[in-house]
């Protein structure tokens, strides 16, 4: 049977970087050269360091989740109790298409939308929303940062449609 494995002075030298070679050579002494630790410690220490997310950061986060989703509830409410004059105030193409709604201007415009279809309109809100609420959480998990930057600037959005849904501000 073949031996493969490497010697440890051989295994340590050859991960370690150039210019810590170089100082131990220039030393010719290991007492003074830093440290160098193997690649199965390094990554023990990486896997096992502490998540340090403070406590403002998750509190923002979840502000910003329930501001996405109290908004997101706030706008289907809405959509259900004016679903007579939906056909005259729903201003999104992709929601009229979804609702089998003609474009304003279009003969006949006085329609009233189905059943169903307003059922599949607020199946596909209801998951695109928590579409964005698990992708902005997974993100917050991933990278921070990342994660309220993105978190914010959909905040900002629904609360403009909050504005734009109460006050008819745009």
């Amino acid at each position: 049977m073949i031996d493969l494995t490497i010697p440890r002075s051989d295994y340590r030298s050859r991960w370690r970087p150039i210019w810590r070679r170089r100082v131990q050579s220039r030393n010719k002494s290991a007492s003074h050269a830093p440290r160098n630790s193997t690649a199965r410690e390094t990554a023990a220490l990486l896997v096992d360091r502490p998540r340090t997310t403070s406590i403002r950061s998750m509190m923002i986060i979840t502000v910003m989740l329930l501001i996405i989703g109290g908004v997101s509830a706030f706008d289907s409410f809405l959509t259900i109790k004016y679903q007579e004059s939906l056909a005259h105030l729903e201003l999104n193409p992709c929601c009229r298409w979804i609702m089998g709604l003609q474009h304003p201007g279009q003969e006949p415009f006085a329609q009233v939308v189905e059943t169903d279809a307003m059922a599949l309109f607020l199946g596909l809100k209801m998951a695109g929303t928590v579409g964005v609420m698990v992708t902005i959480q997974g993100l917050f998990m991933w990278r921070e940062l990342m994660g309220l930057a993105v978190g914010v600037g959909v905040a900002i959005c629904q609360l403009g449609l909050a504005g734009f849904l109460t006050l008819g501000l745009c």
